[in-house]
């Protein structure tokens, strides 16, 4: 009876197990740490001991592997050695944690992973609560338990017990001590080999292991549909941006609104070779090896080109799919990278575009591609050969010859060409168009970048260039350093070797200490290291490190010598280069630049030739349903001063009319004090609950507090009347105060870059609007009730009535569209997000806290929150003082005064609608188109300016000017106020800060700047009284000067995407931002369809979980 073929599981395992035990037979002869017997003979001991102690297959497997991480070849020069006070060699340490780690990447279960990497565990655990078991251990085994941590304290031992595998664990521990007798008769190796194989077979097909597959700790999921990783090499941010903008990327548009989009940090250097192991590895090349494209070998001192896998430390993503029968399909623009990426794969296609005409199935498991795709290879240098390998992924897609595609294109057109530029817009529209049609053919497509590109041109095009081994021959005399350029690769005509980048090799290591201070004060130099220091701070391999690491500034690059580097070939362009941490964008604005995107073919629901527009009436009902706050915001606070000289009218005509200044200021200010708990109270909630569950809410809180107050009974006493307001006002406020952090976060969140300010600011300019409205309703209500005024005083309060009730009527209107009114993209995207053990985040005042302290104990961060907070606050007190106090100021210039009271309320009406129309209105509208061309923080600077020396001029020439002249100083100044300032303060809260704090940010600096509202609302009639309107414009002038300086500590928000402001964009890549830096590479995860696509700032595989990390153990 014919026997059947092995499958492919049962292969994988026998050739598995196969390899594995020739690496313990072939320590037969390998002393085991001074005792008698061999390594081998330790682990067959251990295993028959396990077996007398009927322990099951897989503790006996537990106990046979326990020392593997000591004798496998790829992870022994990993290890530290452990080296005794008297110099004695002792082991490796951490070799648990390796053999733990290697066992899992072969997949081996759980259980016996773990028996593996705790057995020093369980030594530390029985030293501190078996009395005898220290003094049982030998010698040797003494002497590396202090290297191995230790004996365990009490809360180590506590922690310990919660273990399930506990018993089993010291078990294999207690054998490995018993193991050591020279005269114990085990079964060989070969005895147990059917028994792995079987175990091994078990585990690849368990639920887990049979759809994941385990690399460098770290597990990803197998495709259940075809998937597609698109690496567009020096793919800044910029031209993603630039090109949405131009209309020319709509796919990529169409991935942002509707997949997965963000930017992130490459590592370092950020160069093509290391990123790209990164992001097949997941790990830094601290771990993968692959540090640059060019290097010194430290044992002959000949400089060398990286084109193979040499230098590659343990598998790759690709490699380990292969290994389980995925389709893999690699291919590459450069051949270098090809040789790279090809490393260990089976069954596999992997051909570059370069070399695409010379493929064979024996070296890259396909041939005739150029008849194949209908094509020649293309020229090197050129964007073609970039669309080449993107052409040929979409010919492998339709003929399905693969599962998985790593596609990683040239970075020719960005050296080139700028974002914007005739031949980068061409370039990316191509891309783009090939993208779609990726997604079109079924695929999950995840498109990222190994770098950035920036500028490294002087302003008058000539190279910024700082030849750094002539400064150091100059300095040290000749040949006393080499420096290697790691971007060096066989394609330099566009770049001249040059990038931001480079390693120092002194001749002497006692120049290193004086050669570093030196480094570091020449011009263009950013960062020097010593090589220990690059390797910690940057994640680079130490022992393949120069002696100095130096990074450029942004805008600059370092070549050796200007021999070295033929820049011939730029021609008329700018040198465009990367290398530095600031080319890396994956935060900051100085910083590297990388975008990252996800898109499933089920979430493809709209035409992807055409860029997805919001329809024009969607745009109107969000701009409707926004704004309503904002209008009801303008028209309450600016009519309570209209108000409140009507109240005085009624109720206190015993006292001729007249309210105290307490009293007035204390209804006036009631609204702000609202306000204040309604901008941080329902920030905060936003933020922890949702935005969506507070929106509507609020306006239900404006309507009912502004009716309580319209029905006020007609006959009260003085302090009645201003009870009465203060607390309705006050109720009111908390509705007004909560649309701030609300209507502006959605709005913030509702639109992209190129329309986030005009829509932001639109809603916002309904302040305006209110008050322009309010000042309408109130003249012809006055016109109105004319004769039954000048009849009888007390119906003026059919006025003040009427004029708080319209204005509540549009807020009544769109009342229900807030309350159905859906989450943001950003928020759901956020909370969607699954942390390290694949589970959602959950948001809630508790977590709010921990986001909020994380975030701004970052001091970058809590200093922009301080400007933003000062300037709102200190720009209240200039801008209400003179808005909720205009009856004043209108009568100083002639509009207030009249010879009966209805003459009165007359001219404040004519000079509030004069003000509103030639100043609030326009400035609101001007701010607008001004915000994307100035920036925010210039625009508020420049505001904040002019209206200070208006505010000096006001004050100088008051008593000697006329009537028009003052009414002009008082129109310009407002203009000028709601043009700068008044939008600004507003727009960049909701900007400058991540999704999780946005919403609580804006409204604590809402909440300080109503602060301000409320002082000047109380101080302003006193300090008049005392130092008169004059001393007020000056003071007022000098305040505003003041908050133009605090404007310079706000980061610019110009032109940046939200997903570059989550991350730090914007303030210079100096810290990952918006996340814990304690892993960094674990921050972006993608859920796509079934797939859970994890996308790290190396990694672009599918992640599902972390094994135990190290600290940990």
């Amino acid at each position: 009876m014919p026997v059947a073929a092995p499958t492919l599981v049962e292969a994988r395992a026998n050739e598995i197990i196969t390899t594995l035990f020739t690496f313990i037979e072939d320590q037969e002869n390998t002393e085991y740490l001074g005792e008698r017997v061999s390594q081998l003979q330790h682990s067959l001991q251990a295993a028959h001991l396990a077996r007398q102690s009927g322990a099951d297959n897989e503790t006996i497997l537990g106990a046979l592997l326990h020392d593997v991480g000591r004798f496998i070849p790829t992870l022994h020069s990993q290890m530290p050695k452990m080296i005794a006070p008297d110099g004695e060699y002792v082991g490796r340490a951490s070799h648990e944690i390796f053999g733990e780690k290697y066992l899992r990447q072969l997949g081996f279960s759980d259980k016996i992973c773990q028996l593996v990497g705790a057995h020093v565990m369980a030594k530390r655990y029985l030293t501190a609560v078996r009395e005898g078991y220290y003094e049982s251990l030998s010698e040797t085994s003494k002497k590396t338990l202090k290297f191995q941590g230790g004996v365990f304290n009490d809360a180590q031992v506590a922690e310990a017990q919660k273990d399930p595998l506990l018993e089993e664990k010291l078990a294999v521990r207690v054998w490995d001590d018993l193991a050591k007798n020279p005269d114990m008769t085990v079964e060989p190796i070969s005895f147990y080999k059917d028994m792995a194989v079987q175990s091994l077979i078990n585990s690849l097909q368990s639920p887990v292991l049979s759809s994941y597959v385990t690399v460098h700790s770290r597990t990803y999921a197998l495709p259940k549909q075809p998937t597609v990783v698109v690496c567009v090499d020096g793919f800044d941010p910029e031209y993603l941006s630039q090109g949405i903008a131009n209309g020319i990327l709509p796919n990529l548009a169409y991935f942002i609104n509707h997949g997965f989009h963000t930017t992130a940090k490459s590592c370092m250097p950020s160069f093509t070779n290391p990123n790209n192991v990164s992001i097949i590895t997941g790990v830094p090349p601290s771990i993968h090896g692959i540090a640059g494209n060019f290097y010194l070998d430290p044992i002959n001192h000949e400089e060398k080109m990286i084109t193979d896998a040499t230098l590659l430390c343990g598998p790759t993503i690709l490699q380990q799919m292969s290994k389980r029968g995925v389709k893999v399909a690699a291919i590459t623009a450069k051949d270098k990278l090809r040789r790279i990426l090809s490393h260990d794969l089976e069954n596999a296609i992997c051909f570059s575009a370069e070399f695409a005409g010379e493929a064979t199935i024996e070296t890259n498991g396909i041939t005739g591609v150029e008849e194949w795709i209908g094509r020649k290879s293309p020229l090197q240098y050129s964007g073609d050969l970039s669309l080449y390998v993107l052409d040929a992924g979409i010919k492998i897609l339709e003929e399905d010859r693969a599962d998985f595609l790593y596609l990683t294109l040239s970075d020719f057109i960005q050296h080139k060409h700028a974002p914007g530029d005739k031949d980068a817009n061409e370039f990316m529209a191509a891309l783009d168009q090939r993208i779609g049609r990726l997604v079109q053919l079924g695929a999950i497509v995840a498109v990222t970048g190994d770098h950035g590109m920036s500028d490294k041109s002087l302003k008058d095009g000539t190279p910024n260039v700082l030849y750094l081994q002539e400064r150091l021959e100059e300095r040290f005399g000749q040949g006393s350093a080499r420096v290697i350029c790691p971007i060096t690769d066989p394609f330099v005509r566009h770049h001249g070797a040059l990038g931001s980048f480079v390693r120092v090799y002194a001749k002497s290591a006692s120049d290193v200490s004086l050669m570093l201070p030196f480094i570091k004060s020449l011009p263009g130099v950013a960062l020097a290291l010593s090589a220990a220091e690059a390797a910690e701070s940057l994640e680079l391999p130490l022992d393949r490190e120069g002696d100095i690491v130096v990074v450029a500034v942004k805008n600059a690059v370092i070549g050796s010598k200007k021999e070295e580097h033929d820049l011939s070939n730029l021609g008329e362009h700018r040198l465009r280069s990367h290398g530095g941490k600031q080319d890396r964008q994956a935060a900051p604005a100085n910083c590297p630049r990388i975008n990252i995107f996800t898109m499933s073919a089920q979430l493809e629901t709209a035409p992807l030739a055409t860029k997805p527009r919001t329809s024009w009436l969607q745009n109107v009902k969000f701009f409707a349903l926004a704004g309503t706050g904002f209008f009801s915001d303008g028209y309450l606070n600016i009519t309570m001063g209209l108000v409140v000289p009507m109240i005085g009218l009624t109720y206190f005509k015993d006292s001729g009319s007249v309210i105290k200044s307490s009293q007035s200021d204390a209804m006036k200010g009631s609204l702000a004090l609202g306000m204040v708990f309604g901008q941080v109270g329902c920030g905060i909630l936003g933020d922890a609950i949702g935005r969506h569950k507070i929106y509507g809410k609020e306006l239900i809180m404006t309507i009912f507090g502004t009716l309580m107050v319209i029905v006020a009974p007609p006959y009260m006493t003085h302090e009645g009347i201003v009870v009465w307001v203060c607390i309705w006002r006050a109720f009111t406020g908390i509705g007004v105060g909560a649309d701030y952090p609300m209507s502006a976060t959605l709005s913030s969140e509702n639109k992209p870059v190129k329309s986030r300010a005009v829509l932001v600011s639109g809603v916002f300019s309904n302040y305006g609007l209110g008050v322009f409205s309010a000042s309408i309703v109130y003249l012809v209500l006055i016109v109105a009730f004319k004769s039954a005024i000048e009849n009888n005083i007390n119906r003026v309060q059919w006025v003040w009535r009427l004029l708080l009730g319209i204005g509540i009527i549009p807020a009544a209107a769109t009342l229900y569209g807030r309350l159905r009114m859906k989450e943001t993209v950003p928020y759901q995207k956020y909370v969607e997000t699954r942390d390290g053990r694949g589970e959602t985040i959950k948001k809630d005042l508790y977590n709010q806290w921990a986001d909020f302290k994380e975030y701004f104990s970052v001091p970058l961060h809590a200093r922009t929150l301080f400007a933003t907070c000062c300037t709102w606050f200190l720009f209240d007190i200039a801008f209400y003082g003179i808005n909720l106090n205009q009856s004043l100021i209108l009568n100083s210039i002639g509009y207030g005064v009249g010879k009966t009271h209805w003459q009165t309320l007359y001219n404040t009406a004519i000079g509030n609608i004069i003000v509103a129309a030639a100043g609030f209105l326009p400035g609101y509208y001007a701010a607008i188109p001004l915000l994307d061309i100035l920036g925010r923080v210039r625009q508020q600077w420049i505001g904040c300016c002019l209206v200070a020396i208006l505010y000096a001029i006001w004050a100088g020439v008051s008593n000697i000017t006329s009537t028009g002249g003052l009414i002009a100083l008082f129109t310009l100044s407002q203009f000028f106020l709601n043009a700068g300032p008044a939008t600004t303060t507003f727009l960049i809260p909701v900007e400058v800060f991540p999704t999780r704090v946005r919403a609580t940010a804006h409204g604590i600096s809402a909440a300080i700047g109503k602060c301000g509202a409320i002082l000047t609302t109380f101080a302003f009639s006193t300090i008049t009284a005392k130092i008169g309107l004059q001393g007020v414009l000056g003071l007022f002038s000098g305040i505003l000067f003041l908050t133009a300086l605090l404007t310079l500590w706000i980061p610019e928000t110009k032109g940046k995407t939200l997903e570059q402001i989550e991350i730090g964009d914007i303030y210079g890549g100096n810290e990952w931002v918006g996340w814990s830096t304690k892993d960094a590479r674990d921050i972006m995860v993608l859920e796509t369809s079934e797939t859970i696509t994890a996308t790290n700032s190396f990694c672009s595989a599918v992640k599902m979980k972390d094994v135990q990390s190290e600290d940990k153990r």
